[in-house]
């Protein structure tokens, strides 16, 4: 896409300057302009981070204050696709 168009659709809400700045700066996260329209969406910003072991992993996690709930092999976890009550979502420790 170029144009015009392009150019007043990526820059609406966010001036060049603060999107050049976003680009030097962003390490690991990345400024994702929404599609908009009847998409419902918003800009984004998107992180990457490669670990390679679960120390990695938590570490990562703990460094941006994401908490880690840790699930038992018996704990009950939602199925994607399945319908569930409330009450019955609630007893999944996963979506806490």
């Amino acid at each position: 896409m170029n144009g015009k168009r392009w150019t007043d659709y990526l820059y609406e809400r966010h001036p060049p300057a603060r999107l050049h700045a976003w680009a030097r700066e962003l390490a690991y996260f990345r400024f994702c302009r929404a599609y908009g329209g009847h998409a419902n969406d918003g800009d984004q910003l998107l992180a990457a981070l490669r670990v390679e072991t679960q120390d990695d992993l938590v570490r990562t996690l703990s460094a941006l204050g994401v908490p880690v709930t840790w699930l038992r092999p018996g704990d009950p976890r939602p199925v994607p696709g399945v319908a569930y009550t409330a009450v019955e979502f609630a007893r999944c420790r996963a979506v806490r």
